[in-house]
């Protein structure tokens, strides 16, 4: 539609674009209903740590879709009405349906999660899909084509069920790498504390080592010295005996010549 404005796409739709694709790559036979359902129950599953940069995300589109249009004013799309074959079997069953889908809304960002199925609901009207809302089969009166719609159905369920258990499964998987990282950083923190504590005590040790070895040497250079001092002591008092005898001697020479003379 010309000049029609889009609304900004809020977090679920933020976070969804990229997960779509990977997806309906991966599962290529798989309706986009499927995947919306399936989406719904990823998104519904991530905590509020994984989902703030998609809100962020989301402020920052509004805020810039407030600037480029200032005067704009959401005005939701009416579709025509189409005639009903049955119209109190049909309400009955898409209220049912409804009902299922506001189970979800049960959590602190619930304007967020019905502006979701609002949008998306315009966006997937080109191919007559809604975004969490699956295809109504109304029942007709040949009970062939009634077993045969709710084989599909429970098919349709059943491999929902097989898809939630295996993002449930990944999603434990996921935790338990988490808590083995966790685990193994534990580990390394404490094998190099260990280490770190090794390394002081041999330091220590070496320092303890080279104060002995410093001491021993102190001992023995003093020991030394005292040993030279004593000798040399010995040295002296030996010389000044040897000299004191001669001095006697020379004395005792002396003495005898006078006499004679």
């Amino acid at each position: 539609m010309e000049g029609h404005v889009k609304r900004p796409m809020n977090a679920f739709m933020v976070w969804s674009c990229g997960e779509r694709q990977k997806l309906a790559q991966q599962n290529p036979s798989m309706q986009n209903t499927e995947i919306s359902k399936l989406l719904g129950c990823r998104w519904k599953s991530l905590t509020e740590g994984e989902k703030r940069p998609f809100f962020q995300e989301a402020q920052r589109l509004k805020t810039l879709h407030r600037e480029k249009y200032p005067n704009y004013k959401y005005q939701p799309h009416r579709r025509a009405k189409v005639p009903q074959r049955s119209g109190a079997l049909q309400t009955a069953v898409t209220s049912t349906k409804l009902y299922n889908l506001l189970q979800w809304d049960r959590n602190p960002h619930t304007i967020t999660y019905r502006q979701d199925w609002t949008r998306a609901a315009h966006l997937s009207s080109k191919n007559q899909q809604s975004f969490y809302c699956q295809p109504v089969d109304i029942p007709t009166g040949n009970p062939l084509q009634q077993q045969q719609q709710q084989q599909q159905q429970h098919q349709f369920h059943h491999h929902q069920q097989q898809q939630q258990h295996q993002f449930h499964q990944q999603q434990q998987l996921k935790h338990q790498h988490q808590h083995q990282f966790y685990q193994q950083q534990q580990q390394q923190h404490q094998f190099h504390q260990q280490q770190q504590q090794q390394q002081q005590q041999q330091q220590q040790q070496q320092f303890h080592q080279q104060q002995q070895q410093q001491q021993f040497h102190q001992q023995q250079q003093q020991k030394q010295q005292q040993q030279q001092f004593h000798h040399q002591h010995q040295q002296q008092h030996k010389q000044q005996q040897h000299q004191f005898h001669h001095q006697q001697q020379q004395k005792q020479r002396q003495q005898h010549q006078f006499h004679q003379q």
